[in-house]
This record gives C-alpha cells, structure tokens and sequence, in this order.
C-alpha cells in the first residue's frame, strides 16, 4: 500500500514539475513577445536657420521625411512644432518652416514616430549668425513631372554652395586657429595631454582598441578619452559637424560609463554626439636649427616663418562652424597640422591669445 502511494504521489509531482515549466516557458515567450519589434530609424541631415519668429528647416540628404511618422522638439518644450507647409512628403532639397517662435531655439531634435516607439533621429543647433535659409529656383521637373535622385541631389548641392560654402569658409577663418610646424620638436618637452569628454546619441558609434578590436557604442554611453603626457604620445583628431568624429592615440585611456576598459585608441567613429568638454592641449617646441612654422589666428597671421619659438594650446575644440582636425605625431621629425578654436595660445612663457 505504501508503495501505490508513494508511486501516486511521483506521478503528481512529476505532472506538477511539467506543468511548471510549460507555465515557466510560456511566460518567458509571453515577455519576449510583448517587447516591440526593432525599427529601422530613417536617415536625415537638416540645416536650420531663425529669422524674425520663424524657424526655417532644409532637407539636407537622406530619407523622405512622411508625415506622421516623425516630430520635431525644440529646447526643453514637450509639445512637438508642425511645419507650417501641409504636404505628405518633405523630400531633400526641400525647406520647411515652423512660425511662432519667439525666441531662436539652441536644440532642434527630429523624432522617429515608427513602430510606435519614440527614437532620436537627429539633434541639431543653428549656427550663430547664419543666413536665413531661402530657397531657391524649383529644380526641373523629369518625365512625368517627378524629379529623379540625381536631379534632387545635383539641386540640394547648386543651393548648399549658392547659400553656405561661402559663409562657411568666411565663419571658419574669422574663428579658427590654424598652426603648421614641419618639424614636432625634441621628445620629452613636446607632448599632448588632457581628457575629452562625450556622449553618444546616436547608433553605429564604436571604438577599436589595441587589445580587443571593434567595441559598439550604445545610444547614451557616456565616453571618456584620456590623452596621457607621455614621450612619445600620438594624437589624431578628425570631425566636421556634430558626426563623423574619428579620435585616436597610442597613449590613451579609455573610459566608457565611467569604467575603464582595456587598451589603447586605435581608431573610433562617432556619428553623433551631445555634452562635448575638453580639457585637451598641446605643445610644440622648437628644434636647434628651427623649422617652418605656420599660426593664423581668426584671420590674423601671427607667425610665418621658420623659428625654434615654444608653442602650446591650451583647452582645443572645434571652430565655428564646427571643425576640429588634429595631426600630431610621436616621432619628433614629423610635422604638426592643427585648426580649431583654443582658449589660450601661449609663445614661450608669453600669452598671445587672446
């Protein structure tokens, strides 16, 4: 009789453990099933201006933007702005406008509304001082009153160059600061050192380090690259906007969300960024002989001529409208490329800048 009863009591722990996993997988499958799908962000580059309460917006490249499925926020108002065009489409080369804007916003970000979900697509600021974005004649309508991509394109490039090249290039040289030197300088007095701070906003952002190659960045990884004063430390800095960053350095370290991790900065790419600091600086001193040196300040030539005269930078981050790039090498008989912006240039001892 023990025996029945035993043998019982097996079969129902057994039809009991069964029944638990089957509830077990099946609400496993439930909250694997209840995530949203992944959704394919569209891809966009906006230029924006501000001109008496007006917000105007041009389609720079990428996606058509459709109706519906995206928004756009300024500064910290929750409350999304619609163009004050009402058509379904906002295709590249095309301008938008947004009226009632009392005040020039300092952040305009472009929200992805597909799949239900809220993802940042862009984040973008106007340049101080920019035109007004006006456009331009219509481009030629192809067969059947369509314009084809290359027509669009070749467009979106006669206004950019008609509109902004130009004032580009006057804003870069009234703002930048350019030095050249042939030669770095003796290694143990010439160095690179300082921290740059970022944080990622948006996806296929990575690192590739000395140690385990290619490292993914998530959107809000705060990333922090510390830039050590070393002999023989290298350094090379290249972005053009806010995306499109490439740092790297042999004698760096890396922090990412505050936690060290292995090797050195073989190479990075940055599509997009916020919340940049810089605390980096530089120096270059001058050889026996001297070499050919080159330091323009906002279109001020200060040095143009071959000296042995100590150079150092101090604080560099990108000049309006934003541009950073940065050549320097650890052997000592390769030239220095720099422009940007710094908060002090100082000749030997002596500051002159600002």
């Amino acid at each position: 009789m023990m025996r029945k009863s035993d043998a019982v009591s097996e079969l129902v722990g057994s039809i009991l453990l069964v029944s638990l996993v089957v509830l077990a997988v099946a609400i496993i499958g439930v909250g694997f099933l209840s995530q949203p799908p992944p959704v394919q962000l569209q891809e966009l580059n906006v230029l924006a201006s501000y001109d008496n309460g007006t917000l105007y917006l041009y389609h720079d490249g990428g996606d058509d933007m459709v109706g519906g499925e995206f928004q756009i926020l300024l500064d910290n108002d929750p409350d999304p702005k619609d163009f004050e065009e009402v058509q379904p489409l906002w295709r590249i080369g095309e301008r938008r406008s947004i009226g009632g804007i009392n005040e020039e916003p300092e952040r305009i970000q472009l929200i992805s509304l597909r799949g239900g979900q809220k993802n940042l697509i862009r984040e973008i600021r106007i340049i101080p001082g920019a035109p007004p974005i006006t456009p331009g004649p219509a481009p030629t309508p192809g067969p059947g009153g369509g314009c084809t991509q290359e027509e669009l394109d070749e467009y979106a490039q006669e206004y950019l160059e008609d509109n902004y090249v130009d004032y580009f290039s006057d804003q870069l040289d009234n703002d930048a600061v350019y030095f050249t030197r042939l030669e770095r300088g003796p290694t143990g007095q010439t160095y690179i050192t300082g921290w740059v701070n970022i944080t990622i906003n948006s996806t296929n952002s990575y690192l590739i380090r000395s140690t385990t190659g290619k490292m993914n960045l998530n959107l809000g990884d705060a990333v922090s690259i510390f830039f050590r004063n070393v002999n023989q430390g290298s350094a090379d800095i290249f972005s053009v906007g806010n995306k499109g960053w490439s740092f790297s350095g042999d004698a760096t370290e890396i922090y990412v969300n505050n936690i060290l991790v292995s090797g050195y900065l073989v190479d990075s790419w940055i599509t997009s960024f916020t919340n940049y600091q810089s605390t980096l600086r530089f120096k270059s001193v001058g050889t026996g002989g001297g070499s050919q040196t080159r330091l323009i300040v906002e279109n001020e030539t200060k040095v143009d001529q071959v000296n042995n005269n100590n150079y150092e930078f101090i604080n560099i981050r990108p000049a309006e409208p934003t541009l950073l790039i940065l050549n320097f090498p650890s052997e000592q008989g390769k030239p220095i490329r720099f422009i940007g912006k710094v908060d002090e240039i100082k000749e030997g001892t002596t500051t002159i800048y600002p």
